[in-house]
């Protein structure tokens, strides 16, 4: 019994001690142990982005009524900076592109995250970046389900969801 339970301390340990290494200098640890977006430090990475229809409206093309912005080399990083609770994103369409850019004031509330009022990539969103946020080691994921968008062969934007998967 007695051994067990120190394999199980030790398992335990190393297992944070994973997560302080691949922390980047941050309070990663302490984020993922409060299940929350307030105070998220460092860079996060898209390893997902998509626009999906909630209902096909019209007719799409070959994607079925789903946007990868990723496809063709896209990118998405997200760079938070506390105790100031400040952003800087870059989303570059295609490989080669210029990229766009923003910075601003994160903001939450419970598990929404506010990522200033300026659009983050293309197309994308208008207005106030709102998303639902929630984080689990080294995953974090935002979500907007009111979001419109105009999928390739769209007359009218349509009702869609933009989910955006990033790891720390």
């Amino acid at each position: 019994m007695r051994k067990s339970a120190v394999v199980v301390a030790a398992v335990a340990l190393a297992g944070l001690g994973a997560l302080a290494a691949c922390d980047n200098g941050t309070d990663l640890v302490s984020t993922l142990v409060n299940n929350n977006c307030a105070n998220l430090s460092g860079l996060f990475t898209a390893t997902a982005m998509t626009a999906t229809a909630k209902v096909q409206v019209t007719p799409h093309d070959s994607a079925g009524g789903v946007h990868d912005y990723l496809a063709n080399g896209g990118a998405f990083t997200l760079t938070f900076t506390n105790p100031a609770e400040t952003f800087a994103s870059s989303f570059t369409q295609q490989t080669g592109a210029t990229p766009l850019t923003q910075t601003g004031t994160a903001t939450t509330s419970g598990n929404t995250i506010t990522l200033g009022s300026n659009t983050l990539f293309v197309p994308g969103i208008t207005g106030a970046q709102t998303f639902t946020c929630s984080i689990s080691a080294p995953t974090l994921t935002l979500l907007d389900s009111a979001a419109t968008f105009s999928f390739a062969g769209d007359t009218v934007p349509e009702a869609a969801i933009i989910s955006i998967t990033l790891t720390h």
